[in-house]
């Protein structure tokens, strides 16, 4: 999966990096904290009307933009870092 994006960081701080942009796929992203590898969070707002979030404890949210949602809270769904 391809993307461009912009990174409207204003400082040197990667703990306060800030992303966006739009994937090959013409779904829109957004990505804060140090990386995606080692926590943050992000959301893909996708051309369906869906949207998917994880958040930095690892927990997630989708809805299929159709009234249906699911979350699955950090102890379902474990990252590794």
């Amino acid at each position: 999966m391809s993307s461009q994006g912009s990174n409207n960081n204003s400082s040197n701080d990667t703990s306060d990096s800030y992303s966006t942009g739009t994937n090959s796929q013409g779904n829109q992203w957004c990505h804060r904290g140090p990386s995606k590898a080692n926590g943050g969070s992000y959301y893909y707002a996708n051309r369906d009307s869906s949207y998917y979030y994880q958040n930095s404890d690892g927990s997630t949210y989708y809805n299929n933009g159709r009234g249906n949602a699911v979350f699955t809270p950090p102890s379902e769904n474990p990252r590794t870092f």
